[in-house]
């Protein structure tokens, strides 16, 4: 691990795990914690080696304590009082407050760091006034001082015993006092986010005051750990604007060719109206935008010169799945450049790359919107160009989460094959439909073995000579599970027919997770758990979303799939009814 990626790990220990004291505050600490790359003028140590010596005597005491703890608490026990002892803060608490009255900024620091022992948990007026008393002083005397960012994590720590305004009061205050940009940086970050409204779509004015609190950050103190954490609570409203202006400047677009207005009076894309944003965002050291500027950005710039049916290629490449920001929604603009280029540069050898390119990957695209971005190849006069329209909507649609839309796959091999038989992608269109093919009504469903909550494998075709109900779900994501009262009703009321409900559950690695869960829910049925045998399942029945639920005849042949439960229910009671006169 690199020293870059200590320290942040460090900070974010201190500012978001406070609450679970793992150690003690040790002077060490301080060392780590010291950003090397910080502007500004460095703090001047106020000399306090005592205060310092009785820390790092205090930390070792703590450190033996902690790991005795831990050797008492393994097995999920509660460690016995008597065997663990007292914490070591009650031994040191004398020795401390006598550095205390001598003004020892280490002895604040600790005092602070280990309240919650020093003061009794039923008195939080207590608690409250030996905080703020030896915060004020060391914000009077050591406001610059490294080890104030621990005492920024203590703020934290006691967010509901300080409350909102006395914590916006001490933030402030430490602003001002402190010459340390980190500690500048670090406290008008947690006024911003402490200053958060809960819901943002229900207080649009404080989310914006937040955000303008985050600029504050970025601008002032851009060379600080803090000010990274800011840039990424903003980035997603630069992208959000970006995806906006994008959107207008297609629709602007699409209506001028319409209009025979040629490319080159056309606007320019809305690139340069984001750049500056992003590139504050990146000075502040935040990867994504690290990458914008340098990656997407400067590529885009050095395609200027190519004209601009080039360029908007570039851009619609550049958008796809090495866009380095990660944004879902510009995936869905990307097929808007994609079909103004169809249609405004319709033979252009830079268009047949970009085409190339789609075919040979289609992730992230909508299926609704590559319908109109492809619609242009679908109206060509050229039997090939209507086949790679074809095509790419087929394996869009592959890519699909749910079933019925993977269907539709289906319909465009199909298409496919009848407007361009001789055509060289009727093959791999095909080809990629197999899985779909293979689980159509009227195929046998694919053999599977899982492993259930005893431990015990099963297959699938052991449960052939019963009609089953075959549902996939995730507890991991808690996806799937709304329709079980539904499933439940129907196993009890056939429950001395020839009938069963097999469960599948992609998301929990211990049985007993699952099982607590089951037993919530009601759920009798027998369960696998991937995770314990083969995860084949999932692949085998082009499963992407949960509840997939299958209806088996009998000799385990297909019946339905993720039909609404009123065709689901009829069709299990007309092949139970089936089944039985059968046996008759």
């Amino acid at each position: 691990m690199n020293q870059e990626s200590v320290l942040r790990s460090l900070a974010l220990a201190v500012l978001l795990l406070a609450p679970v004291r793992a150690r003690a505050f040790t002077p060490q600490d301080v060392g780590k914690a010291q950003k090397p790359d910080v502007v500004g003028p460095r703090p001047v140590a106020v000399p306090d080696p005592e205060g310092e010596a009785l820390t790092n005597e205090f930390g070792s005491k703590a450190k033996q304590w902690n790991e005795r703890r831990m050797l008492l608490s393994r097995g999920g026990k509660t460690p016995d009082p008597r065997e663990l002892g007292a914490h070591p803060a009650l031994e040191f608490k004398a020795r401390f407050q006598a550095l205390l009255e001598k003004g020892s900024g280490w002895a604040q620091v600790w005092w602070i760091d280990n309240l919650s022992y020093l003061v009794p948990e039923n008195d939080p007026a207590g608690r409250k006034r030996a905080f703020l008393e030896n915060y004020d002083k060391l914000v009077e005397r050591n406001a610059s001082q490294q080890y104030m960012m621990f005492v920024l994590g203590n703020v934290r720590a006691h967010r509901e015993l300080l409350g909102a305004a006395t914590i916006d009061d001490m933030l402030a205050r430490l602003i001002a006092a402190s010459t340390n940009p980190e500690i500048q940086a670090r406290a008008a970050h947690m006024r911003a986010a402490f200053h958060a409204p809960r819901d943002p779509a229900a207080d649009p004015e404080r989310q914006e005051e937040t955000m303008e609190m985050h600029r504050v950050v970025v601008a002032t103190w851009p060379k600080t750990l803090a000010a990274q954490e800011s840039a990424g609570a903003l980035l997603p409203l630069v992208e959000a604007e970006f995806e906006r202006t994008l959107r207008e400047w297609i629709t602007a677009v699409l209506k001028l060719h319409t209009q025979s207005v040629p490319p080159e009076d056309w606007p320019t894309p809305p690139i340069e109206s984001i750049q500056p944003q992003m590139l504050q965002l990146a000075r502040a050291g935040l990867p994504g935008a690290v990458r914008w500027n340098n990656r997407f950005y400067n590529s885009y710039k050095s395609s200027e010169a190519q004209g601009r049916g080039p360029l908007l290629a570039h851009l619609a490449n550049a958008l796809g799945t090495s866009y380095p920001v990660g944004n879902a929604q510009i995936a869905d603009v990307r097929m808007g450049i994609v079909e103004i280029l169809l249609r405004a540069y319709p033979n252009e050898a830079f268009v047949e790359r970009l085409l190339d390119g789609l075919i040979e990957d289609t992730t992230d695209i909508d299926a609704s919107l590559a319908e109109r971005a492809f619609a242009p190849l679908l109206e060509s006069q050229d039997a090939h160009r209507r086949a790679i329209g074809c095509h790419l909507i087929a394996r869009v649609y592959l890519q699909a989460l749910d079933w019925p839309t993977a269907l539709k796959a289906l319909e465009w091999s199909e298409r496919l094959a009848r407007t361009a038989p001789d055509d060289g992608l009727v093959a791999p269109t095909k080809m990629g439909c197999e899985p779909i093919l293979k689980l159509l009504p009227g195929q046998p469903g694919p053999d599977f073995a899982v492993v259930d909550l005893e431990k015990q494998p099963f297959h699938l075709s052991d449960y052939k000579g019963q009609v089953v109900l075959l549902v996939f779900y995730n507890s991991f994501l808690d996806q799937g599970f709304a329709d079980v009262p539904l499933w439940r009703e129907f196993q009890a009321r056939n429950a001395q027919r020839p009938f069963t409900v097999l469960g599948v559950n992609a998301g929990t690695a211990e049985p007993e997770a699952f099982r607590s869960k089951a037993a919530k829910l009601g759920i009798a049925w027998r369960n696998g758990l991937l995770c314990l045998g083969s995860a084949d399942a999932l692949n085998l029945w082009c499963v992407r979303k949960f509840p997939a639920v299958v209806v088996l005849d009998a000799d385990g042949i297909i019946r339905g799939r993720d039909l609404p439960w009123a065709e689901t229910k009829a069709l299990l009671e007309a092949e139970l009814t089936k089944r039985e006169a059968q046996k008759r």
